[in-house]
């Protein structure tokens, strides 16, 4: 049988209790999570069951025209139909027109078929334009931004930055916009966001877990409790 073994007296150094490092707990974190790092891969778990229930719901049935892009294009495309044509016109005014809608169900494709696909078609651009903001620290902050830009650049380095706003590809789209508040800032552009007279940029705040996560894993997280102090706090202001 073990002892206990009690220390007595103030002991420090190495043979010093681990409660007597023990840090102070935020005041943000719920009680049922001991730490942050449990907090963080808690909602990391959340969040990957989340997208794989939306994967499995989004997958196409029988009874559901399919939404996807590519065969969206082959049954137009096998019909006779331009599908560049339609897509220009959606991308453009955000529907199609009756016309379209007449000669689409002419060559034995339904509204209801066209339908599907258009409102996936626009659930998509919300959902791009809401991440655009986001990465701008809001709609507001962006338009400012995007003011700046057209009064201040040349007409080419416009037409980068929207052809990647608008490619499609979220991790394009965040470059672009992350150089371009920083050039609208160095330029005496007002900080994206203010909460309390403090700036809150995105840089300053989580927009998901998957980045929580990534600070959490790194060596400097593990050994500098300077940046572990602000990788909580960021977190601590992030609304996830």
């Amino acid at each position: 049988m073990v002892e206990q073994v009690q220390v007595e007296g103030n002991v420090t150094g190495a043979e010093a209790p681990l409660e007597q490092t023990e840090e102070a707990r935020p005041e943000w974190l719920p009680e049922k999570f001991k730490s942050p790092e449990d907090l963080s891969k808690a909602y990391s778990e959340l969040e990957k069951q989340y997208t794989q229930s939306r994967q499995e719901a989004a997958k196409p049935t029988e009874e559901t025209p399919a939404e996807n892009p590519a065969e969206a294009r082959e049954a137009v495309e096998n019909v006779g139909l331009d599908f560049d044509a339609m897509q220009k016109e959606f991308n453009e005014s955000g529907e199609l027109s009756e016309a379209t809608y007449k000669g689409l169900e002419a060559k034995g494709i339904p509204k209801e078929m066209v339908d599907s696909y258009v409102e996936g078609q626009q659930a998509k651009a919300t959902e791009m334009t809401n991440e655009i903001y986001s990465f701008a620290g809001g709609e507001e902050a962006y338009k400012e931004m995007a003011q700046w830009a057209a009064d201040s650049l040349p007409e080419s380095e416009i037409d980068v930055f929207n052809a990647a706003i608008t490619s499609g590809n979220s991790a394009q789209a965040r470059l672009a916009i992350d150089g371009m508040v920083s050039r609208y800032r160095d330029n005496g552009g007002a900080e994206p966001t203010l909460v309390g007279g403090k700036a809150s940029a995105s840089v300053d705040t989580y927009s998901s877990w998957a980045q929580v996560t990534k600070d959490m894993s790194t060596a400097e997280y593990k050994k500098d409790p300077a940046f572990r102090a602000t990788v909580e706090k960021k977190l601590g202001r992030s609304k996830l």
